[in-house]
């Protein structure tokens, strides 16, 4: 007769909690690697990070938002 299983995983074996991310509440508007660019033919104003290149836009940068949360590339403007 075999014994009753308290729980179905009290035999994994424990893990590391996850790390948190080491720039939570920073954004990119903060970051040294994001770009300006405006169009002289348009009001408009992007914001890009050089770190990421990218084929689907004239700028040849990854498009960002200036709200989106930090990467890991993030570094503090001065």
């Amino acid at each position: 007769m075999s014994l009753p299983m308290k729980s179905l995983f009290d035999s994994l074996p424990l893990t590391e909690q996850p790390q948190p991310h080491p720039y939570a509440g920073e954004t990119c508007r903060h970051c040294q690697h994001r770009v300006r660019f405006e169009f002289y033919h348009s009001m408009r104003v992007t914001q890009h990070c050089e770190l990421q290149p990218t084929r689907r836009n004239t700028a040849g940068y990854k498009r960002i938002k200036v709200t989106d949360p930090a990467c890991y590339n993030f570094k503090k403007e001065e």
